[in-house]
């Protein structure tokens, strides 16, 4: 945008400033300006969008040939070049769909949108051209289901590279509850646990219920005692059935993930205790799932050793729900 200082007659500009933010081109350092000079145009360059108070200092022949320091002020409106929001919107069994909402004032220059997601994972379209006006685009991002966490970033930039814009949002990227999960309340199960954290309760997981949102925290998930002791979940099924799969989704609040590091999955069969599953050293996942050969099990029971724990709290084991499927 073009700014242009004029000061009274005679006047010669001494100095000029823009508050706070903002860029001039090309920058003043006290210029010297004659008489003939005192209505310089400037070039501003908003660094940011908002407002910006603009003020230039002139000198004034006064009596006796003494200047006299006057000033002329001005604000500034500079409207960002692009603004962008995200949300979800329906997918499919294979990819999750997002809507970007943007916006793109004037901007001499191309413009894109560029979705970034870490940890990767696979992205339609990779780069939107972005339209000058209001604009609605859909982004589809496949499912991985392998319990992470990721953030998806959206940037709008020009073709110089210069970011002009961005939003983000983050997700778990975790399957839902399974069809046929036999380890459900309403179809018999029940489960049991060597202790209980305060307020929690080992039935929270066989509800069916994997949400964390709008849900008190004592429904949220189970948790064990925190303490140097073994912990175990057991899970009575309502009759002996053949299983391939046993999904464990732990507990995630605030952005973090109580994952245990080192566990044993075993089946209860009639010819006693059989191991599904040994797990030494997991990293952070919200949902982790262990297949093996059918066997027919009355049920399953989770067992961690002494401080097998989460990584921030060792002593305990906590689990929103268990799943179990033929």
């Amino acid at each position: 945008m073009q700014f242009e200082a004029r000061g009274p007659e005679g006047a010669r500009l001494v100095r000029f400033e823009i508050r706070p933010g903002r860029q001039i081109v090309p920058p003043l350092e006290a210029p010297e300006r004659s008489e003939a000079e005192c209505a310089p145009r400037l070039a501003v360059q908003p660094a940011a969008p908002g407002t910006s108070h603009v003020i230039a200092w002139f000198d004034v022949p006064g009596p006796g040939g003494k200047p006299w320091t006057v000033t002329r002020q001005a604000n500034l409106f500079a409207l960002p070049a692009a603004e962008l929001s995200i949300s979800p919107r329906e997918g499919t069994d294979a990819s999750r769909g997002f809507t970007i909402k943007a916006r793109r004032g004037p901007h001499p220059r191309k413009v894109v949108l560029k979705p970034e997601l870490t940890p990767p994972a696979g992205l339609q379209p990779t780069e939107l051209v972005l339209a000058e006006g209001d604009s609605e685009l859909a982004l589809q991002v496949a499912r991985v289901a392998d319990g992470a966490q990721r953030v998806l970033v959206i940037r709008a930039v020009d073709d110089e590279g210069n970011e002009l814009a961005r939003t983000q949002t983050s997700f778990r990227d975790e399957p839902p509850v399974p069809d046929g999960d036999l380890a459900l309340k309403g179809v018999g199960a029940r489960a049991t646990s060597d202790s209980s954290y305060s307020g929690y309760n080992p039935a929270v997981t066989i509800d069916g219920v994997i949400a964390e949102k709008d849900i008190h925290w004592t429904q949220r998930a189970w948790a064990s005692s925190d303490s140097g002791l073994p912990h175990w979940l057991q899970i009575d099924l309502p009759a002996p059935s053949a299983i391939r799969e046993v999904r464990i989704y732990w507990n995630a609040e605030e952005g973090r993930t109580y994952t245990s590091q080192r566990y044993e999955v075993i089946g209860l069969t009639a010819d006693g205790p059989v191991k599904l599953a040994t797990v030494d050293g997991q990293g952070p996942a919200s949902m982790t799932p262990h297949e093996s050969a059918a066997v027919t099990v009355s049920g399953i029971r989770i067992e961690q050793p002494a401080q097998g724990g989460p990584e921030s709290r060792p002593g305990i084991m906590w689990i929103r729900e268990v799943c179990v499927t033929p």
